[in-house]
C-alpha cells in the first residue's frame, strides 16, 4: 500500500532536513507500564567482530550494549534512553535500531555513551 500525498504536501523542514529527524527524543524506562518496557534480561555487551574496531573502541573508552525494548513511537538513531539500574538512573544514546517482526512495537536498541542521568532529564 502506498500513500499518495497531494502534490502541494511538503514535509516540515528545518535547515533542509525533515523536522522529526532534527529533534531527538528521550525514552524514559524508569517506570514500566503497559506497552512500554525495557527487557533487562536481554541487556548485553556487544563484542565487535573486527579486532581493529574493538581496539579503537577500547582506546576511545566506548562501550556498546544492546537491549530489547517494547515502546511506541519508533526510536531512531540519536535518541536517548533512560532506565533505572542497580547503581542508579542511567542514560545512553541510540546508535542503531533493529526492528522485531512480531510484535511490531518491539525493538533491539544498540546504545553507547552510558552515563548517569540528571534529575531534569528524569522528570521531563
Amino acid at each position: 500500500m502506498t500513500l499518495n500525498y497531494p502534490k502541494e504536501f511538503v514535509w516540515p523542514t528545518r535547515g533542509g532536513e525533515r523536522l522529526r529527524d532534527s529533534m531527538p527524543r528521550v525514552f524514559d524506562f524508569t517506570r514500566s507500564r503497559w506497552g512500554h518496557a525495557l527487557h533487562a534480561s536481554t541487556f548485553s555487551q556487544i563484542r565487535r567482530k573486527n579486532p581493529l574496531d574493538s581496539l579503537v573502541d577500547r582506546f576511545k573508552g566506548v562501550h556498546r550494549f544492546s537491549v530489547m525494548v517494547h515502546c511506541s513511537p519508533t526510536p531512531i538513531n540519536g535518541d536517548t534512553v533512560i532506565w533505572k539500574g542497580n547503581r542508579g538512573v542511567v542514560q545512553a544514546t541510540i546508535y542503531d535500531v533493529d526492528w522485531c517482526r512480531d510484535p511490531d512495537d518491539m525493538y533491539t536498541l544498540f546504545v553507547t555513551d552510558l552515563k548517569a542521568a540528571t534529575p531534569a532529564q528524569i522528570s521531563a
